[in-house]
């Protein structure tokens, strides 16, 4: 299967699961959606073809085939390993050396591209160590631009139209939290990207601990954390209290925000630029069960959408973050609720069970990404 780069950029392409591996469970998603000159991949995983786990428990193997996986499905959507501008690196936590060197070989194999490492508490397939987002551009810079001003570590890759971004908010040496302000985040995040707040397209937040909330406030204040109820716990590496995963665009986004109905139990935000959107959503319904705030959320997410014109057949990535057990349960019987508004082939998704959401009683976040047609 080879493709011209020119054709690339005016289809959308997507790479069915077929071609690797499958779940345990039908669904409508694609391993790799490419549109627009930019790619998003489902989580990738240490999984065989009939989805059983590979080297269960063995984090350095499950790396290895997690890794010839991306290659395989890059080389499918006719990219490589230099057009990779980051990789969310779901783990295990408390592998200590194993982790580290788990970073230096999608370091070695990935030059350039931001790593974002996150500790999660347990992966839905007993025995699973490893899971990788990956995110692409036809036109990405191979320069990685990285700089430490003021308590936060900003790194950064120019991928044409949109730009990736990750921010750390740290301690210094002595485990003390640095006292941000909003002018001071303003010039760092200025000073490293040449983009101001305004220019934020989507955001993923984790946190590891106690601590992060005035930090949080601080960027919230500029505009770089959308819904402080969706910010997630997991374990994040020494000295970093907060770690935010974002895309910016090179133009000021279009931003809406809005609690649903009270009927909805949703509580929903929205951007855009010219030809991307982002649609966020979690549950402000408690006392409802995970599988009832997933419908929440779905339906919140359909209504958003549909007042903007704007489809689930353009969403091309779209990530869940729950909070429940270590079966595989837990993960379908949420999917089954969003499976219900996709139709094959669907978008890259990425869901994954987190500690908690320690901002809010949310059980669950979605949000998804997508190009306009």
């Amino acid at each position: 299967m080879i493709y011209s780069m020119n054709a690339l950029s005016r289809i959308r392409l997507r790479i069915p699961f077929s071609e690797l591996w499958s779940m345990r469970i039908e669904h409508p998603y694609s391993l790799l959606v490419r549109a627009d000159g930019h790619a998003w991949t489902c989580g990738q995983c240490p999984l065989a073809p009939d989805g059983s786990v590979l080297a269960p428990n063995d984090l350095g193997q499950q790396a290895d085939h997690v890794e010839k996986y991306i290659e395989r499905i890059l080389d499918m959507a006719g990219l490589s390993s230099p057009n990779v501008g980051k990789l969310v690196l779901y783990h295990a936590p408390a592998q200590g050396a194993r982790t580290e060197r788990m970073l230096r070989r999608f370091q070695t194999a990935f030059p350039g591209a931001v790593l974002v490492p996150v500790g999660i508490p347990f992966f839905y397939y007993p025995g699973m160590c490893i899971e990788v987002d990956v995110h692409a551009a036809e036109r990405r810079s191979p320069i990685t631009h990285s700089s430490e001003i003021q308590g936060l570590r900003i790194e950064s890759v120019d991928a044409g139209e949109l730009i990736w971004v990750n921010l750390e908010v740290l301690t210094d040496p002595t485990g003390t939290l640095c006292v941000l302000t909003a002018d001071m985040v303003c010039n760092a995040l200025r000073s490293a990207i040449g983009v101001s707040a305004d220019a934020l397209l989507a955001d993923h937040w984790f946190v590891g601990g106690n601590g992060a909330g005035p930090a949080l406030e601080r960027l919230r204040e500029v505009g770089l954390v959308t819904d402080p109820g969706a910010v997630v716990g997991v374990t994040l590496r020494g000295g970093t209290v907060a770690l935010g995963e974002l895309t910016f665009t090179r133009e000021r986004v279009a931003t809406s925000s809005h609690a649903m109905s009270p009927q909805s139990g949703a509580r929903v935000f929205a951007r855009s630029s010219h030809n991307h959107f982002w649609v966020a959503a979690r549950s402000v319904s408690p006392d409802h069960s995970l599988v009832e705030q997933t419908r929440e959320i779905m339906a919140s997410l359909a209504e958003t959408m549909s007042a903007q014109d704007w489809t689930f057949d353009s969403v091309c990535k779209a990530t869940t973050h729950y909070v429940g057990s270590s079966t595989a349960d837990d993960l379908h019987d949420n999917m089954t609720v969003r499976n219900a508004y996709y139709r094959r082939p669907g978008p890259a998704s990425t869901g994954l069970p987190v500690s908690a959401f320690p901002f809010s009683a949310s059980k669950i976040a979605v949000d998804v990404l997508g190009v306009i047609d």
